[in-house]
């Protein structure tokens, strides 16, 4: 076996090799970048869970309102001391009407609460978006690069090394079926 050949397979070798090794490093990112980017997903959803969780706080409230005023509450205990002129319902009516009292000191502090919270919860939604979006952004350079580095590498190592050599073998066996015997066979 010629030097020329040894270093032509040894170079196969190494291109195999080389290529072999880019293929697991962009896998092992891909796969760690995906991580990242459910990551990512997670905290926006988190970000979204905080901003959502103030209504249901609110509507808590609004329902222990509705309860306090609505029947069996104040307006419902009023009621029945106006029409039997009992007086224990008074005390009833007195203590739901502080409950609704309370319900509704908690409901306005409360939007104040969610005034500041909703601008805080939808600063966050925006920044963990617009982190993850800017992430996703540069790992699909990132992979682009490397994928057109390696069909960029594939490309020239067929064009230039393998097509190159088989064309110089295809000229000299045509050489060699004209008749010529005197013609060199490459990289023997």
């Amino acid at each position: 076996m010629s030097t020329a050949r040894f270093s032509f397979n040894l170079s196969i070798k190494a291109l195999g090799l080389t290529i072999s090794i880019l293929l697991a490093v962009l896998a092992v990112s891909v796969v760690g970048s995906s991580m990242l980017t459910i990551g990512k997903v997670d905290g926006v959803a988190d970000a979204w869970a905080r901003f959502e969780g103030g209504p249901a706080k609110k509507a808590a409230y609004v329902n222990d309102l509705y309860s306090a005023i609505g029947y069996g509450g104040m307006i419902h205990q009023f009621k029945n001391y106006v029409l039997r002129q009992d007086h224990k319902r008074i005390a009833k009516a007195e203590a739901k009407a502080a409950l609704a009292f309370a319900a509704l000191q908690a409901i306005a502090t409360l939007n104040d609460e969610l005034a500041k919270s909703r601008e805080n919860s939808a600063d966050a939604v925006f920044t963990a978006t617009t982190s993850a979006e800017s992430f996703l952004k540069g790992v699909t350079a990132t992979v682009a690069v490397a994928l057109t580095f390696l069909v960029g590498l594939v490309f020239w190592f067929t064009r230039y090394r393998l097509v190159a050599a088989l064309v110089q073998l295809r000229d000299a066996m045509a050489e060699l079926a004209s008749g010529n015997a005197a013609v060199e066979v490459p990289d023997t």
